[in-house]
């Protein structure tokens, strides 16, 4: 019945010739990109690949052709989706060119110049690149404060023509590292969503390739940080963030896609012969590799931030890191989900969720099929999540052109407070397509396994030497809206590691009398710097005090809380 049923689908469609597709999609892909020529793009190399990128968050499409494994296309465009709640109403916006969503225009908030900064690890340390990072970071990249001054000031301090710790640097020096922030300015009118305005968002992305270790090769790491800078709204709630690909691994009307729920990742793949690669298709894969954070408010749990391999990982109390919560297939709009026409759905999309806001149900859907198991015992959340390799589970069995999005959230945009979202594109070819998947999956958790490895967990010399308390931020705070306050602290290493790495630490606040009024944190805790959110909505206003107690180490410091 499924066969009849695809083949009518078949029938209905006018097919042109593949000579015709090819010369639609040249056509557009110019078009593209004489509208994008303006922009500052840049591409950057990895074994077998090239991977392009715009500075207002589109990827491949700003080099058609180019972003290519053996010089053969396999990405068409990819971007990023995003919705979230302002004051309880939906707004939902995307850099996503081939489905002619494009609410982001590259620059900060007020200043829309264009830029992409690159720093290369042959580059001269305090070289000419290091020293334009400075103009990176007043538009709000991260950096190494070497000297702990807060400023950024790649000087050689030393005089030895070489980095030490002590002196400022970029905060990521992988061999090639890009950086450029955009914003979501596109006015309401020029939107594909026309009844959603705005919201204030900053993107600050980071692109950074390795050539070092073999599970680098084809590797492409990526960071969305997040900013709200509170123009519409203090908080925007409940957002969800979707890694939205429209791969063509070579010809574009043969692919597949699949997920991996143990790997965090989507892809796309060929399960037989392409017109360009033949049997052995490479397979382009995004792997989640840290989703945001969230706050609990169970003191318990504890969220990361890594921040590469100079940072180091930054820690926050009472929250959680989501990880992929969902996958979502776009197809022909004439088949299966249309493409999203309004702002609920494409937050339908991000959900896991068709256009309808109801769930696919694998029993019932003719796109794929259930190979081994019961088809009602999938999470539905996660299409393809089966093993196209050994032919098991939920498998895409209708090769088209198709796009995929790899979703995670919920998560809370506090002003000024950047939410860190890290991915990798990463590409692996097999001595047949399939075999290529099971290379991508082996990839994804071998980069999930060395993904910034945490610092105490290598040389002692590299952890926290001494212990910290620092001004809670902002002070003066409101608590009105929800707005909170954020309390950084640093736990140092012990004098001899005979000692267990593990110090107990108690964060507690005390209102001006002396009286305890919350207790942040109070458990174990390894060497490394912490970040806790204090929620002061049910206290008056007033001048408070915050003490950290770690072994021997004790620091107060004092905060103002304005209603």
């Amino acid at each position: 019945m499924r066969i009849l049923f695809l083949s009518f689908l078949l029938l209905l469609v006018s097919f042109p010739t593949r000579a015709q597709f090819s010369e639609v999609k040249r056509v557009l892909q110019s078009k593209q990109y004489n509208a994008h020529n303006s922009w500052d793009t840049y591409l950057l190399v990895n074994g077998n690949t090239k991977f392009g990128i715009g500075s207002n968050g589109i990827i491949a499409d700003v080099y058609p052709y180019l972003v290519s494994y053996d010089g053969v296309r396999v990405i068409y465009s990819a971007g990023f989706m995003m919705s979230g709640k302002t004051n309880g109403e939906i707004w939902s916006n995307a850099m996503a060119t081939s489905k002619r969503i494009e609410d982001y225009v590259s620059g900060t908030i007020g200043d829309t110049s264009t830029a992409v900064y690159v720093v290369k690890s042959s580059d001269p340390p305090f070289g000419e690149s290091w020293q334009t990072w400075s103009d990176a970071v007043a538009r709000g990249a991260y950096f190494y404060d070497g000297d702990g001054d807060g400023v950024y000031n790649p000087v050689d301090l030393n005089g030895n023509g070489q980095w030490d710790k002590n002196e400022d640097c970029p905060d990521i020096l992988g061999d090639v590292t890009v950086w450029t922030v955009y914003n979501d300015g596109v006015p309401s009118e020029d939107r594909a969503f026309t009844d959603v305005s705005p919201q204030g968002i900053e993107i600050r992305q980071t692109v950074w390739t390795k050539y070092g270790e073999d599970y680098n090769k084809n590797v492409y790491y990526i960071r969305y940080s997040i900013v709200n800078r509170g123009t519409v709204g203090d908080t925007l709630k409940d957002v969800y963030f979707g890694l939205w690909t429209d791969n063509d691994v070579g010809y574009y009307l043969d692919d597949l896609l699949g997920c991996s729920i143990p790997t965090r990742s989507g892809y796309t793949y060929n399960s037989g012969n392409d017109e360009y690669f033949g049997g052995s298709a490479p397979v382009v894969m995004t792997t989640l590799l840290q989703g945001p954070y969230r706050y609990t408010g169970n003191p318990d749990d504890e969220a990361t931030n890594n921040m590469g391999d100079i940072l180091g990982v930054r820690r926050i109390s009472g929250a959680v890191n989501d990880t992929m919560t969902s996958f979502k297939q776009f197809f022909q709009p004439q088949w299966g989900d249309p493409d999203p026409l309004t702002k609920e759905q494409m937050r339908y999309f991000l959900l896991g969720l068709n256009v309808n806001g109801q769930l696919i149900d694998p029993c019932n859907w003719v796109f794929g099929e259930i190979f081994g198991e019961n088809c009602s015992s999938f999470d539905k959340h996660f299409i393809y999540s089966g093993n196209p390799y050994d032919s098991t589970g939920w498998i895409n069995t209708f090769p088209w052109d198709q796009a995929q999005m790899l979703n995670t959230g919920p998560f809370d945009l506090v002003k000024d407070q950047p939410i860190d979202i890290i991915a990798a594109y990463h590409f692996s070819k097999g001595e047949t397509s399939l075999q290529s998947v099971a290379l991508g999956l082996e990839k994804a958790q071998e980069l999930i396994n060395n993904f910034f490895p945490d610092s105490s967990n290598g040389n002692e010399n590299d952890l926290p030497k001494e212990f910290k308390l620092e001004q809670n931020y902002p002070n003066p705070f409101s608590a009105k809206g929800g707005q909170t306050t954020n309390i950084t602290y640093v736990i140092a290493r012990r004098a001899t590691t005979r000692q267990s790495p593990e110090l107990s630490v108690q964060l507690t606040v005390y209102d001006i009398l002396g009286r305890k009024v919350a207790t942040l944190v109070n458990k174990k805790q390894a060497p490394g710097k912490y970040y806790v959110k204090f929620d002061a909505s049910k206290l008056s206003s007033g001048v408070y005090f915050y003490t950290l107690r770690a072994g021997e180490f004790t620091a107060t410091k004092k905060m103002i809380l304005l209603k």
